[in-house]
Parts: structure tokens; sequence; C-alpha cells
């Protein structure tokens, strides 16, 4: 059995965003996250969406019932894979610290040696 889709069925991207009380970039952003079916009737730099109202709906549904929560538009970052970076703030051992210190702290035996008379 094939359905058809009446004309009344095709919304714009403002009566999708009326309907489900939403933003119009909202419902722009839903597309784009693959969230809201739709068709582009536009081009890939300007589009221009159309939207069946029974597949919004139930992708809404559906969103609703299945979307985990999050707080806000917080994004994790990923770990660099190299074990070879240093991240500031993250505990070296004595070891590592003590040599550092000794290095930044000893007199200065390498250079140009400068004259510190004043004439």
């Amino acid at each position: 059995m094939k359905r058809t889709v009446e004309i009344d069925d095709i919304l714009t991207r403002e009566q999708i965003a009326a309907l489900l009380h939403i933003n119009p970039q909202t419902v722009s952003q839903l597309v784009r996250q693959g969230r809201l079916p739709a068709f582009n009737i536009g081009t890939d730099k300007r589009p221009i969406y159309r939207f069946v109202r029974a597949a919004c709906i139930a992708a809404m549904t559906n969103s609703i019932n299945t979307q985990s929560v999050n707080a806000g538009d917080m994004t994790e970052e990923k770990p660099c894979q190299s074990n070879y970076v240093a991240v500031s703030g993250t505990v070296i051992s004595l070891r590592q610290a003590a040599k550092e210190l000794d290095n930044r702290l000893k007199q200065r035996t390498k250079g140009k040696l400068r004259n510190s008379t004043i004439n």
C-alpha cells in the first residue's frame, strides 16, 4: 500500500517552527543534526527546507523519549593521544620537580659573560 502525501502536509521552516513552538533557527539546527527529517529544495549554500508534517511530529515524539539529557552546550574534549605532552596543572614526580628546580637555580656557566661594572 503506497501512502501519498497531500500538499497540505508539506510545510515550510516557519510553519514547522510554529507547529512545534520553537524558533525557525532551531528547526534548521535540528535538520543539520539529523534529528528532524526534511528535504532541501534550495542549494547547499542556501538551503530551503520543506517538511512532511507527520514525519516531523513522529521524529519529535521519538526524540522526546530517547533524547539523552545534557548540561547545556557543554562538549567533552577528546584527550590527547600522545603520552609525551605535558598538560599544565598536572602532578609531576618529586624527582622531576627537583631536577627542574635545580636546573633553574644553578649558576649559569654557559653563554657569553657580561661585564657588570658601570662607567
